[in-house]
């Protein structure tokens, strides 16, 4: 018998999703976190994730327990479904047993605003007053050159033209996690049975300090509380390889970050897309501390195509194949500078060693990441057979050598974000 047979709040205890397509990858993901003192969101998902993989939001969560239960699992644990950006995706998740809720506003985002001039900016504002998204008056009362002393080396100061930045930027974005949120409120048995994170991961530039700073203020001011916040990380971070940036960049970048998160809150810093940024997770883990909520979630996919290169090679590149074929049809939106000479050049070289120029490489790696929900769904084999279908076949036959890749591989993100804790 479980202790915790349900997902628990994570509060401000340092969390790491494990992200499962498969819904396999439970007993590695299990394993991996015995190597540290976070507490596991064993049942993590995007919504386009669980579509693109034709499963049900209640299937991950019900294969997370599954695992979690199997093993004995003695720790508390989380459930965070990603990407909520309707009402329709609330009705959709909400009963299936998820704690933590990420609303993603990052589509609502207008990123124009920061090239506009002083003019344009005004008229927006004036149109976005009127239609009642923003309250300008308001917004010079609460900001207007008054000085935010986030940390002792950060104050915020907000002069007019910034503030009008702001606004027409993130109006709309403010206006839509409003408006989800309390849904999600109105939907869910009380505000003390869930928890929400707010995402702008996906937006069109990084996110800045008063940025973030701007958007959870005007929140606070609905009403509205949240357990972590997900910032557009900085240029360079992409799906599934290390960072491109210098470690200096991720550590300014971090430490304003969590200033305004503990100032506002406190409450997390969600870093997502972390998989395989080892050379800046050690300093990520030092400056967030319990501030921090981690995700992976491509790793146990390109692990458990590690699993099918060693064990059905000929599977693999019928794989690989479809993805070079059809790498236009990507529908998950993933960030990642891949562009078409490198695939072509990958689809020309004769490839010696697969796992090398797939698994191991940036090109290969982002290719596979991009194509999941395809091959998932549409992808099959010569004989007909689903590729969805073949793929869980082997991982099932081979599940102690997944466990035994995601252990190493995971584990690897988990030691280096605690080596200074």
């Amino acid at each position: 018998m479980m202790r915790f047979p349900k997902p628990c709040f994570t509060d401000t205890q340092r969390t790491l999703g494990f992200g499962d397509r498969w819904g396999l990858a439970g007993a590695g993901h299990i394993q991996a976190s015995y190597r540290c003192t976070f507490m596991g969101a064993f049942a993590q998902q995007h919504v386009d994730e669980i579509r693109g993989t034709i499963r049900q939001p209640s299937d991950v969560v019900v294969a997370a327990r599954q695992a979690l239960e199997k093993a004995r699992y003695p720790n508390r644990w989380a459930a965070n479904i990603d990407g909520i950006r309707s009402v329709d995706d609330i009705e959709w998740v909400k009963d299936a047993g998820f704690s933590l809720f990420t609303v993603d506003v990052s589509q609502e985002v207008f990123s124009d605003a920061d090239d506009l001039s002083k003019d344009a900016l005004a008229s927006l504002c004036e149109g976005l007053s009127k239609e009642g998204i923003i309250q300008w008056d308001a917004l010079c009362e609460r900001f207007l050159d008054k000085p935010f002393e986030v940390s002792e080396l950060l104050v915020i100061q907000l002069g007019k033209e910034k503030l009008m930045r702001l606004a027409v930027k993130f109006g709309r974005a403010i206006a839509r996690a409003d408006a989800l949120m309390s849904a999600l409120a109105d939907r869910m048995p009380g505000r003390d049975t869930y928890e929400v994170e707010l995402s702008l991961s996906s937006s069109p530039s990084p996110t800045t300090a008063e940025e973030h700073m701007f958007v959870v203020e005007l929140l606070k001011e609905k009403g509205h509380t949240i357990t972590s916040f997900a910032p557009r990380m900085l240029i360079g971070w992409e799906s599934v390889v290390d960072f491109r940036g210098t470690r200096q960049q991720v550590e300014r970048f971090m430490k304003a970050h969590v200033a305004v998160a503990y100032h506002e809150g406190p409450y997390k810093v969600s870093i997502h897309h972390g998989d395989d940024k080892f050379r800046v997770l050690p300093s990520i883990g030092l400056i967030c501390g319990n501030l921090l909520h981690f995700k992976v979630s491509g790793t146990s996919y390109l692990e458990g195509l590690r699993v099918v290169v060693r064990k059905h090679p000929t599977l693999f590149n019928e794989i690989a194949a479809f993805c070079l074929e059809n790498h236009g049809m990507r529908s998950y939106p993933i960030p990642c500078s891949l562009e078409r000479d490198a695939i072509e050049e990958l689809a020309r070289t004769t490839l010696k060693d697969v796992e090398g120029s797939f698994i191991d490489h940036e090109v290969g790696r982002q290719l596979l990441e991009g194509m999941f929900a395809p091959v998932f769904s549409i992808g099959r084999r010569p004989n007909g057979i689903p590729f969805k279908e073949a793929l869980t076949e082997v991982i099932q036959k081979h599940e102690s050598l997944f466990v035994d890749f995601l252990d190493e591989r995971i584990g690897r993100h988990v030691e280096l974000l605690s080596t200074s804790s």
